[in-house]
């Protein structure tokens, strides 16, 4: 099993993070390059506020290295950081079915 993920933007980084509880390592690309998507839609993206909980966004695929990749799978394994922040995220783990059908 893999202990990071390198990524762009999609959304895969979040489940990725939350269900194996390990850091990603965002490819940033800049919301005006997003127009075909849904994300241009919004004023404010959720993304750019949370993606730092799960792992570290660089702005260029050549910033991607061993060491920064050493670096981030030891720095959010040994904080929590990503479980932390599912469990801030995500107010029904565990009970999803129950509380969807009521």
């Amino acid at each position: 099993m893999s202990s990071i993920l390198i990524s762009d933007t999609s959304s895969i980084r979040y489940d990725f993070a939350f269900l194996l509880e390990r850091p990603v390592i965002t490819i940033d690309i800049p919301k005006s390059n997003l127009s075909e998507y849904e994300a241009s839609d919004f004023d404010v993206s959720w993304d750019l506020e949370s993606r730092i909980f799960i792992g570290q966004v660089v702005l260029n695929p050549s910033d991607i290295n061993n060491e920064l990749i050493e670096d981030v799978i030891t720095h959010y394994g040994i904080n929590d950081n990503i479980n932390d922040f599912k469990n801030k995220t995500f107010n029904s783990t565990g009970n999803i079915v129950e509380n969807a059908t009521k």
